[in-house]
């Protein structure tokens, strides 16, 4: 075998590449989809055919549409846990750590079409019911026990006032940034940049 044969072999991926892969892919398009298109339009058949798979893949994957909801609400819950490791929030005051983590919804949803394709469909989720709203309120539910994990490691470490209330103010903060997700998705004008500022400032004077 010559050496050029060698240089032009590629590594076989191997099936959990190709799995991960394709899931990028569906999720991409359901993404892609949602922010041209609108929810009703995400379909498994549109999704597979953007993502340059067959129908039946997308079904075998995911199972349903909520199941591919459900994927992308995973899929970003680890890639915010990630995000929020590489900024060291670990190792941050507790008010340093929550005005991160508000700086980094913000900036999700500039930079990051699948974060405002995530509260399209909580909003339509949160209207028609079912499992599906279930799962959403589960993730909102882990992002207030981290905001309340960080209100309560300030008062630990004096960043933030004792006297504040730890869930009821984790829930505030929470619903803020819900609040302001959803008001982009109304107005896409609005001045993201503003509110970040601005919801900083709240929590340096609040907390």
């Amino acid at each position: 075998m010559t050496s050029s044969t060698h240089r032009n072999r590629r590594p076989r991926r191997t099936q959990a590449s190709r799995r991960e892969e394709s899931e990028r892919r569906l999720l991409e398009a359901l993404t892609q989809i949602i922010a041209e298109q609108g929810v009703s339009a995400a379909t498994f058949e549109s999704v597979a055919g953007r993502a340059g798979f067959s129908r039946g893949l997308a079904s075998q994957k995911f199972g349903s549409k909520d199941g591919m909801t459900r994927a992308l609400i995973a899929r970003l819950d680890a890639w915010r846990r990630a995000t929020l490791a590489e900024h060291h929030t670990d190792t941050l005051t507790g008010r340093e750590a929550i005005e991160t983590y508000v700086q980094l919804n913000f900036d999700e949803l500039v930079d990051m079409p699948e974060f405002r394709a995530y509260f399209s469909l909580a909003g339509g989720a949160a209207a028609e019911g079912g499992d599906l709203r279930a799962a959403f309120a589960e993730a909102h539910g882990n992002a207030r026990d981290l905001l309340a994990g960080f209100i309560r490691r300030g008062q630990e470490d004096g960043s933030i006032n004792k006297s504040v209330s730890v869930e009821p103010t984790a829930l505030i903060l929470g619903s803020l940034l819900l609040g302001a997700a959803i008001h982009s998705l109304l107005d896409p004008d609005a001045d993201l940049a503003a509110m970040k500022a601005a919801a900083i400032d709240l929590i340096e004077r609040g907390l």
